[in-house]
């Protein structure tokens, strides 16, 4: 049998016989937000859209990086809600390219002007499966990359079992805190959810392939890509711990699409009119 055939099953048990741990990332510290375990570099220009939220921290300023996110458009960067939680546009810096080396000396510094989150976005801290339409756009300075990321408007319900891989710039090992590495990307098959997840009905899960069983979203990933066959369908909202099968939980696009285009298109119209 093959694994695709029993991951199902496998994360229902899961989530009865175990207690699930999430890693919510609603701040921008450098210490509380996804990044992929186990994943592989990304090669050079393998994905030129995928980008990383920075903030200055400290006396001294310093860059550091606290989500990952998608440029759509020269003007548009999609991430998740909750990483903006805490922060406001003029705190985020998207950091495009060369992550290898450090940020103070990176000439790909784009500025945010705003933040819109999904009017029905929803975050209580208090709560561990609380987080719902956890999608945001981010209207930035123009920011210009190889290839832009395309989104795939397919309904997320009927993706079951097909594979995926997503995409990341946070940590690569627990109690690493680097500011610098690159981004790696992971290979995952999209699951069903638990009855505690589904709770919040727009969301999406993935679960590691056989070959890759330790591999899953870890502290920086959030806000990252979920793609299949190189279209973006989710967004890395959070990560459930778990002894058997580890589940990385994706805001879905396809919900969404609307609102998304509506929102470029508005600000398109008002820009044409100044």
């Amino acid at each position: 049998m093959e694994c695709s055939d029993y991951l199902r099953p496998r994360v229902m048990f899961d989530a009865i016989i175990t207690v699930l741990v999430l890693n919510l990332c609603g701040t921008a510290s450098a210490s509380n937000h996804l990044r992929i375990l186990g994943g592989r570099d990304v090669a050079e220009g393998e994905y030129p859209f995928v980008v990383i939220l920075t903030t200055k921290i400290g006396i001294h300023q310093k860059y550091h990086r606290f989500c990952s996110a998608s440029a759509i458009s020269e003007r548009w960067v999609l991430t998740a809600g909750h990483c903006v939680d805490l922060v406001r546009a003029t705190d985020i810096f998207i950091w495009s390219f060369n992550f290898t080396t450090k940020p103070e000396n990176s000439t790909s510094m784009i500025d945010v002007r705003e933040i819109i989150r999904h009017p029905a976005y929803y975050h209580f801290r208090f709560s561990k499966f609380a987080l719902y339409n956890d999608i945001c756009l981010l209207h930035v300075a123009e920011l210009t990359v190889a290839r832009y990321g395309r989104l795939l408007a397919v309904d997320h319900l009927t993706m079951i079992g097909l594979p995926a891989k997503y995409v990341g710039g946070g940590l690569t090992a627990p109690n690493i805190r680097n500011r610098t590495g690159a981004l790696q990307v992971g290979e995952a098959v999209i699951s069903s959810c638990g009855e505690d997840v589904t709770v919040n009905i727009h969301v999406m899960c993935v679960t590691p392939k056989c070959s890759t069983r330790t591999q899953t979203a870890y502290r920086g990933d959030s806000g990252g890509p979920l793609m299949f066959e190189d279209h973006i369908i989710g967004v890395c909202s959070y990560g459930r711990k778990s002894r058997f099968v580890p589940t990385s939980v994706f805001a879905p696009v396809s919900p969404y699409i609307d609102w998304i285009y509506n929102v470029m298109q508005k600000y398109e119209e008002n820009s044409t009119k100044v």
